[in-house]
């Protein structure tokens, strides 16, 4: 058994499928299937159970599969702690995980790799992916834990078309939106979360009419009557316009925390480290993020 192995079997264990696997690893159905009995023979034991053409992950299974990932983890740690070793310049990658702020982003990128000209960025922003090294995200509350950094905190508004029937309102309470439909993101996104725990808050469950991939269609949408929609102030400032209104909720309050943190059991690199800290520099130092905190 060697460590290649264990990668295919780790695969093989989380699709339990065989050719999709051979597909994320660029391997033969054959050369797949000949790794797995042969580690099935080292162990003397089943690791799935065979249902007709499909495979199912048993105890036995889950059971290597733990250890496989604690063993993969550590190697890769070792690689990149042996590779800060080798290379004192700054140099590497970092895979940057932005589920929030992504209008930012571009500038974040220009300003990092001109400080930063030797370190290549490798940008996500699905929230379903998984191997990223340093996170953006957002949080209904303050966290405090160790790991993650708070770099921001804004106020999160309600914004209506120009012809809504509160848009003239000066002041508004959540509860007076309960007949309204929400325009929302998926259910992983922040603006969902949000959505649903304010209007939870409020007294009632937020009808979700319409989804959309981006935050910029909350403006088309919105300025077309279809819905009214959470929106954080710093995506405001990026897609305002005079279809649309904003408006502040204050009972309850609505507020979102953005925080930078690392992946967890994951060494983090000379790169990563110096990523995080340009990211903290960025939003203490920036005129548009403190003059509203």
């Amino acid at each position: 058994m060697d460590l290649g192995h264990l990668r295919c079997f780790k695969v093989v264990a989380e699709c339990q499928n065989m050719v999709k696997a051979g597909e994320i690893l660029h391997i033969g159905q054959p050369a797949i299937s000949k790794i797995i009995k042969n580690l099935e023979t080292e162990f003397t034991l089943q690791l799935f159970d065979r249902r007709g053409k499909n495979i199912v992950l048993n105890q036995n299974g889950k059971i290597l599969l733990s250890y496989a990932n604690t063993a993969l983890i550590a190697m890769d740690n070792a690689k990149l702690e042996l590779s800060d070793i080798k290379n004192s310049t700054e140099t590497g990658k970092v895979r940057i995980l932005m589920k929030v702020l992504a209008f930012y982003l571009p500038d974040i990128v220009a300003k990092f790799k001109q400080r930063h000209p030797g370190i290549n960025l490798e940008i996500l922003q699905h929230g379903d992916a998984n191997d990223w090294d340093i996170c953006i995200d957002a949080s209904l509350e303050k966290l405090s834990a160790q790991d993650y950094y708070n770099l921001l905190e804004e106020e999160v508004y309600l914004v209506l078309p120009k012809d809504h029937r509160l848009a003239a309102k000066e002041q508004v309470q959540l509860k007076e939106f309960a007949d309204d439909k929400f325009i929302g993101m998926f259910d992983d996104s922040s603006v969902n979360n949000i959505t649903k725990f304010y209007c939870n808050k409020a007294g009632f469950e937020p009808e979700m009419a319409i989804k959309s991939e981006t935050n910029t269609m909350f403006r088309e949408i919105s300025s077309l009557g279809l819905g009214v929609a959470f929106v954080p102030q710093f995506v405001y400032d990026a897609i305002h316009s005079e279809c649309i209104v904003k408006k502040s909720i204050g009972n309850p309050p609505c507020v979102r925390y953005v925080n930078v943190f690392l992946k967890k059991n994951k060494y983090p690199s000379n790169a990563v480290i110096l990523l995080k800290k340009f990211l903290i520099d960025y939003f203490q130092d920036d005129e548009r993020f403190n003059n509203k905190k």
